[in-house]
């Protein structure tokens, strides 16, 4: 991947230049009144779904100043996105999750807006304070995206997104744009969001960029971004290519998000996409946009299909060869050995969103942990508290009582629904896909959960993830 990145800035001739962009791409293919409907966000919206394509919902829109006074904010869910029609990098949307006891909606980063909050905000938008070159504008209210599974170790606070550059009927390049603390949890570059580069065969995210520096994991998760396989792939690209047939862009970004319960939707189009996304894949987008053009595109499918071919299927020779990384599941068999010398095969589940390891008492003791667990019980009867002040007192008493103890290397205080509680930390040896090491195990109660083992993200440096990889059992 280095010798990639390298080359890419190596061969300078294939980036794609943003006065090239404006004038070979933009002004060539992108009319004034195709750019009209990408500005237009709700004329987009009404095109997208004249055509079958997903958008979230349009709850109400709010037109003039008149009508904002009238306006019945009782009216709107608790969990709702506010954006300017006209509005362009993010600018002027705000995504509230909830609302608290005092009726106030609430933000990601816990900022809270009365109605008339809301109001002022309104007013500013009708102004023309977040639109292209300040045009009066008009507000509108749409739904939440609730966020897929699979990306909830990789975000913060906030949807991610994915932008697909089509042109000619061809998916050329991709992104997966992911939130971050900075960006307030909008998947906005520019804000300080980052962005990761898909392969577009696999749908697999390769390189990822943050702040203009290459990174390998998620500033605020931790998360390694590398090896992502992103859900719904094929019609993510589908939704893409049929997005530049129904509204005639020639050169198009297309920005989707995945619901949870809808699976893809299309968020908004741009008709001047940004050229982040070249040094996200460490391709040149020149390059890519010269070899698809002229070609005669007969279907969506022929469209993919080329995409695809000309620029994917690298990451699925690499993804095991970066840093000498072993590929594996969410989901994996683990082997311990027990203190009698018999192997136990076990179903643990890979959680990058975990820091630390844990185990269920039950498999310990059948490990051969009983005497070190039973000391640890009589002192846990012998230290009873009841407030997070107290556990933390009593945290360091067991430090220092259990210091001298070689299977005991840590205590942990953990926050559970019925409390807070003291659990042992012990060094266990382990195996999965082959790799043996030793790592630390807090020692739970998981006696109803599915899995007796997880596997965190401390225990998973010389692996990589793959959301696909099937259990097989």
């Amino acid at each position: 991947m280095i010798k990639k990145i390298i080359k890419f800035f190596e061969n300078y001739r294939a980036i794609l230049c943003i006065n090239e962009r404006n004038l070979k791409y933009i002004r060539l293919y992108n009319s004034a009144a195709v750019r009209k409907i990408a500005d237009d966000k709700l004329l987009t919206k009404q095109i997208l779904l004249e055509n079958g394509i997903k958008t979230p919902r349009l709850i109400t829109k709010i037109t003039s100043h008149k009508a904002l006074k009238k306006f019945n904010f009782n009216q709107l869910p608790d969990s709702v996105v506010i954006k300017p029609k006209y509005g362009f990098g993010g600018e002027g949307i705000i995504v509230f999750f909830s609302k608290d006891s005092n009726g106030r909606w609430v933000k990601a980063d816990k900022t809270r807006y009365s109605q008339e909050d809301l109001r002022n905000h309104i007013r500013s938008i009708l102004e023309g304070n977040f639109s292209l070159k300040n045009r009066p504008d008009s507000a509108f209210f749409e739904e939440r995206v609730m966020m897929h599974p699979e990306f909830k170790h990789y975000s913060y606070r906030g949807i991610p997104d994915i932008r697909v550059i089509v042109f000619n009927n061809v998916p050329v390049m991709a992104m997966l744009r992911l939130p971050t603390k900075e960006s307030d949890g909008k998947a906005n570059l520019h804000a300080g969001g980052v962005a990761v580069g898909i392969d577009l065969a696999s749908g697999t995210t390769t390189t990822a960029l943050h702040k203009g520096k290459l990174i390998e994991r998620h500033p605020d998760t931790d998360a390694l971004l590398r090896g992502i396989r992103i859900p719904y792939w094929e019609k993510i690209l589908e939704m893409a290519v049929l997005a530049q047939q129904c509204t005639g862009i020639g050169f198009l970004g297309v920005d989707l998000v995945i619901d949870r319960a809808q699976g893809p939707m299309v968020l908004e189009l741009n008709a001047r996409p940004g050229l982040a996304i070249q040094i996200a894949n460490a391709d040149g987008l020149k390059g890519r946009l010269e070899r698809v053009s002229g070609l005669q595109i007969s279907s969506v499918r022929k469209g993919i299909q080329i995409g695809k071919h000309l620029f994917g299927g690298e990451i699925e020779e690499e993804i095991e060869e970066v840093s000498g990384k072993q590929l594996v599941g969410r989901v994996e068999y683990v082997y311990f050995t027990d203190t009698r010398g018999n192997i136990h095969k076990v179903k643990a589940r890979n959680d990058t969103g975990a820091l630390w390891s844990a185990m269920d008492e039950t498999l310990a003791r059948s490990l051969g942990y009983n005497e070190i667990l039973d000391r640890f019980e009589e002192f846990e009867k012998q230290h009873r508290f009841s407030t997070l002040k107290e556990g933390r007192k009593v945290k360091l008493l067991a430090q220092k009582y259990f210091e001298d103890d070689l299977q005991i290397v840590d205590i942990a205080l953990v926050k559970q629904s019925t409390g807070i509680d003291l659990r042992p930390v012990l060094k266990i040896p382990f195996s999965m896909s082959g790799l043996k090491q030793a790592t630390k195990f807090t020692i739970t109660h998981r006696k109803e959960m599915l899995y007796e083992v997880i596997i965190g993200r401390k225990a998973l440096k010389k692996f990589l993830i793959d959301p696909a990889r099937k259990f097989l059992g």
